[in-house]
């Protein structure tokens, strides 16, 4: 074996150990996300365990904390669980422009009123506000649990909130605009499903003229007439909080079913 031939094989060699490294490195960054925590309490374990499952499915975490988050929330409870590679601090050097420039992947678990209000009139003045809504401009993936900010929450009412129909359709419209804007919209029982498909680049492409919103997998507990599922009232109001009811495409949805629907501000689609 020549020098020469002996050249071209240290060469091919570097060149695949090179190109597996920076494989290794791309695969890394798509399986890392920055948490951000905008300080909701409600749903809070929920979204926690999911952010544990995704955790076990090989996912890494950066954190950020709003200073209302450090405050409500139990942040070494959270820092435990994600065991964050760093944790950001809005009162550092860099800007959270800069910030959100060096992720690919985003995950709001705890998605507040105010915070949903600011993205959703692209209102970026303070920290939370500006990372996400850079990430949108940037094209990057962003995962938003509702729990916090959707007004149809079950947990709402047994807090004390009783609001009228008015105020709901506003905050209803506010988280719709976060979808539409090219957030996944979830809930603390399917962030893990939901973040898992749409960083993979599994998620489906959204209708810009349609918002998109948390959808919730339909579970039938519903008649079934001629063979096909019925869809009744009851099942529109199980799943109120997500926004979106998905049900069989040959289902039957009743009249009832369609004015509740519209009366909760929730958007039946068929599979």
């Amino acid at each position: 074996m020549t020098v020469d031939e002996i050249k071209k094989i240290v060469e091919e060699v570097l060149v695949s150990v090179a190109a597996e490294k920076a494989a290794e490195r791309i695969m890394e960054k798509m399986k890392h996300a920055l948490v951000v925590y905008t300080g909701s309490m409600l749903g809070f374990a929920e979204n926690l365990d999911q952010l544990a499952e995704l955790k076990q499915n090989g996912f890494s975490f950066s954190l950020y904390m709003t200073d209302s988050a450090e405050a409500l929330l139990d942040k070494d409870r959270i820092v435990k669980t994600l065991e964050p590679d760093e944790i950001i601090e809005g009162r550092g050097t860099e800007p959270p422009e800069t910030v959100a420039a060096g992720f690919e992947n985003f995950i709001v678990p705890a998605m507040t009123v105010n915070t949903a209000s600011k993205i959703a009139s692209c209102m970026a003045d303070n920290w939370p506000s500006r990372l996400i809504v850079n990430a949108l401009m940037r094209g990057r993936k962003v995962v938003i649990s509702v729990d916090g900010c959707c007004p149809d929450n079950p947990q709402r009412a047994k807090l004390g909130y009783y609001m009228n129909d008015a105020l709901k359709a506003k905050l209803r419209d506010n988280k719709n605009k976060m979808g539409s804007y090219g957030a996944v919209l979830t809930t603390g029982n399917s962030l893990c499903r939901d973040a898992l498909q749409y960083f993979a680049g599994q998620h489906a492409e959204q209708n810009s003229s349609e918002p998109a919103s948390c959808i919730a997998p339909f579970e039938s507990n519903a008649a079934s007439g001629g063979g096909k599922t019925v869809i009744g009232s009851d099942s529109v109001i199980r799943y109120a909080e997500y926004g979106n009811l998905v049900v069989p495409r040959n289902a039957i949805v009743t009249a009832l079913a369609r004015e509740t629907a519209a009366k909760y501000g929730v958007r039946i689609v068929r599979e």
